[in-house]
């Protein structure tokens, strides 16, 4: 049974080494270029992986703050003040960053601007 997987893993290898082979050649530029786009999911990653800690890092809170609620002994206050405190800064995280980035790089700087507030007008405007 094993052999069966090696044979299928070979023939996978050999069809993408020369599917690999047959592409024309490619520059630096090029290189770099496909790197790129290939890690262009990356800040969105991060974002959403920044929210879901802090959203558990909040209900973490709560519950330490009921289980304080019922045996102060037991759970320090400061356990769920410092998982709430945690939990604010992580789900403002995004908007922290997209704010430092646009003011030293200027507004188009990818994933991590924070939402554009439209006032009187269509965000298809701007």
């Amino acid at each position: 049974m094993h052999n069966k997987y090696k044979a299928m893993i070979a023939i996978i290898a050999l069809a993408a080494s020369s599917a690999a082979l047959a592409e024309e050649t490619r520059t630096l530029g090029d290189i770099a270029t496909n790197i790129n786009n290939s890690f262009s999911f990356v800040p969105t990653m991060l974002e959403v992986l920044a929210a879901t800690a802090g959203f558990w890092l909040g209900i973490s809170a709560l519950l330490k703050l009921k289980a304080n609620r019922e045996n102060p002994h037991q759970v320090s206050l400061a356990v769920p003040i410092a998982y709430f405190s945690a939990a604010v800064c992580l789900i403002s995280l995004p908007l922290f960053i997209g704010g430092g980035l646009s003011t030293l790089f200027g507004d188009k700087i990818g994933a991590l601007t924070a939402a554009p507030v439209c006032k009187g007008q269509s965000c298809a405007d701007k």
